[in-house]
């Protein structure tokens, strides 16, 4: 007797599938797949990005630096070792800071010490790229926290010569109200201080005359008489009047960009005259030397 078994689902199922609905379903992964995958990029480019930390900017608060290369001790030694160092001078723009110097309404909001303050800084650039080392008594005027800065002319004449500066040159103004026509630059400086002094009043008194047309006054002091920044000082040194702000004329020019330059340039091509004749005075003094020794 034969007997009949009943279809299953497993035989059922046992079928092969056909290559449509193979390929059907390998399209069917394949959709799914990329579809994922363009979430997933959505996902990702949608979402927020961070930010970074901007670094806090710092409180800018106005200070001198610690260590003023115009202050600090240079010794003219060290620095004439520079083949292209012409020589060390020291600029002494007077007064300054609680010491305003001279003062008339001429000048309104100005007075003695930011004029000649401001052609210092004019005198010390064009030094400077003529190739001289330039020292600052000072070259601000606000308040000096580091207290390198005074207004003692005993202290600014220390600072030439703790710089063993060669030339001392210390700017000033005059003012003379009872007699308002007084006008033109003056020189003073301690007679028979040395040899070399009169070699810096020639070099000044020629140089002004050049870019002014004008020769300044020259005043021999006394040691007694003379001011105390030029007795202090241990080098050629010259104090210098600049003008007289009690003149009108005078008084508006020296508030003038242009009248400042001026300045600045005649005191530039005086020391640099003075150099070049120190060194002739130099060699003179050598060969008489070597003369008398022969």
């Amino acid at each position: 007797m034969r007997l009949h078994m009943p279809f299953s689902r497993r035989s059922r199922s046992a079928r092969p599938i056909s290559p449509r609905r193979r390929r059907r379903r390998l399209f069917i992964k394949i959709f799914a797949a990329v579809l994922c995958a363009a979430i997933l990029l959505a996902l990702i480019i949608s979402a927020p990005k961070k930010k970074k930390a901007e670094p806090v900017p710092e409180q800018q608060v106005q200070t001198l630096p610690a260590e003023n290369t115009s202050l600090s001790p240079e010794p003219a030694k060290e620095i004439m070792q520079t083949p292209a160092i012409k020589g060390v001078v020291c600029i002494d723009p007077g007064h300054g800071f609680s010491d305003s110097g001279v003062y008339t309404p001429l000048l309104g909001s100005q007075s003695e010490k930011d004029i000649v303050l401001a052609v210092s800084l004019l005198l010390k650039s064009r030094l400077e790229n003529a190739g001289y080392f330039v020292v600052m008594t000072r070259d601000t005027d606000y308040d000096d926290p580091t207290g390198l800065y005074s207004v003692d002319s005993a202290a600014r004449a220390d600072t030439a010569n703790q710089n063993e500066a060669q030339l001392f040159l210390s700017l000033h103004c005059e003012s003379y109200p009872s007699d308002t026509s007084l006008s033109g630059a003056h020189i003073s400086y301690v007679e028979d201080s040395s040899e070399t002094v009169l070699l810096l009043i020639n070099s000044l008194t020629s140089s002004f005359e050049d870019v002014f047309g004008i020769s300044p006054a020259a005043d021999a002091k006394t040691e007694k008489s003379a001011p105390a920044v030029l007795r202090r000082a241990d080098m050629t040194a010259a104090f210098i009047s600049l003008g007289y702000v009690s003149n009108p004329d005078e008084a508006a020019a020296l508030l003038t960009t242009a009248s400042r330059e001026k300045l600045a340039e005649a005191l530039a091509l005086g020391v640099d005259n003075y150099f070049k004749a120190y060194e002739e005075f130099e060699a003179e003094k050598f060969a008489a030397a070597s003369g008398q020794s022969d």
